[in-house]
């Protein structure tokens, strides 16, 4: 499958304006979006079966957990959405030789400090990443630092700007004025 990682709400509608080019790019494999909260939840399951094929809670990130996860779903491609950093998951994705590309990425000054702090933790795991897609020129320096290796870290902009928004209705103008 395509297993793309949205924790809540925000991180879904996001995944969401990606969800119709993954489908058409990947085809014939499922999409599966997983998130955290329950908000999250409740916005995949409603892009079940137009933009996704399943929606499930993420595994905890305990290595056995994810491993029969990876097991059961068989990602080819996982899409971790704004910075889901889980170690474990990471490693064991990676070792099932799924390609994983970060997008939507951000990395807040505080953040990036401490990343930057227990950096040599974070090296195996991110060395599994394919392509880190960051929001914005500030996030890509700081992934670049963190990473080490710029040539795989690119400034690609915010998903939630790409999502078509429907025009409203006359009726609707009106009572939204």
């Amino acid at each position: 499958c395509v297993w793309i990682h949205a924790v809540s709400y925000g991180e879904t509608v996001a995944a969401k304006a990606m969800m119709p080019l993954l489908r058409e790019r990947f085809k014939p494999l499922p999409v599966l979006v997983t998130t955290v909260t329950e908000t999250g939840q409740g916005l995949a399951r409603t892009l079940v079966p137009s933009h996704a094929d399943a929606a499930r809670f993420y595994p905890a990130d305990f290595s056995g957990i994810v491993r029969k996860f990876v097991e059961v779903y068989k990602p080819r491609i996982y899409i971790p959405m704004e910075t889901e950093i889980w170690p474990n998951a990471l490693n064991t994705i990676g070792d099932a030789g799924a390609k994983i590309f970060m997008l939507n990425g951000r990395l807040a000054e505080r953040s990036h400090k401490s990343y930057k702090r227990f950096q040599s933790l974070f090296r195996g795991p991110l060395d599994r990443v394919t392509a880190f897609c960051m929001q914005t020129e500030a996030d890509a320096p700081r992934m670049r630092e963190i990473y080490g290796s710029p040539a795989c870290v690119f400034e690609t902009g915010n998903c939630k700007f790409d999502l078509d928004i429907p025009a409203l209705s006359a009726d609707e103008r009106v009572l939204l004025r």
